[in-house]
């Protein structure tokens, strides 16, 4: 990314009342872990809380609920059943 795209990105950011953070499955385990890493997420919260103190409202999404759940119950990712989705993102 080249300065001046980095430079309007922080301007949109700033200009922002509103900001939906994504944080997807791989985020969220990092490099190092097979699971949830806490640093990571300790980092996340970190930042949220700068924007919440700035006035924004912030909303946190995540597309890992599925990938995360069906690591801990120990089944493969593929082919999983609704059901099964379903317990592994709760």
């Amino acid at each position: 990314m080249t300065e001046e795209n980095q430079k309007r990105k922080l301007k949109l950011i700033e200009a922002a009342g509103r900001i939906v953070v994504k944080v997807g499955s791989g985020v969220l385990t990092g490099e190092k872990y097979h699971d949830v890493d806490p640093e990571v997420v300790s980092k996340i919260a970190r930042q949220v809380a700068t924007l919440v103190k700035q006035g924004r409202k912030v909303a946190i999404v995540s597309s890992g609920a599925v990938t995360i759940g069906a690591r801990r119950l120990e089944v493969g990712r593929r082919n999983l059943s609704i059901p099964v989705k379903q317990a592994a993102a709760a």
